[in-house]
């Protein structure tokens, strides 16, 4: 079990990084200019608790609905299979030819409809 979690938050740790790494660098030149290492470190401290927080609220919130719908998955994972390899298939396709962009830009592009 250790090890499925471990390759999971290395997973998370690549793909968070990117978006996280901005925030820290100004957080660390926050406290680079500001001065004191008290100060520092509670701007610190208040950005791992700012990043932590929603990180153990979705692992607890995916842990309780895993275990909702285990038995169902488990009784249906061979005709599962197949769809979540075409999906990872065509999601790979979309990322190697830029469609994924290209959908990114036509989705981001479409006015929010007020009802």
């Amino acid at each position: 079990m250790i090890v499925p979690a471990c390759l999971l938050g290395a997973t998370l740790g690549l793909v968070w990084s990117p978006c996280s790494g901005p925030l820290l660098a100004s957080a660390l030149a926050l406290v680079a200019t500001e001065g004191g290492a008290l100060r520092g470190g509670v701007i610190l401290a208040f950005f791992g608790a700012g990043a932590a927080i929603p990180l153990v609220a979705v692992a607890y919130a995916s842990r309780a609905g895993i275990q909702r719908v285990r038995g169902c998955v488990l009784a249906n994972a061979v005709r599962l299979k197949p769809g979540f390899a075409i999906v990872i298939a065509v999601t790979g396709i979309a990322t190697l030819t830029g469609a994924d962009k290209w959908f990114e830009a036509r989705v981001t592009a479409m006015p929010p409809t007020h009802g």
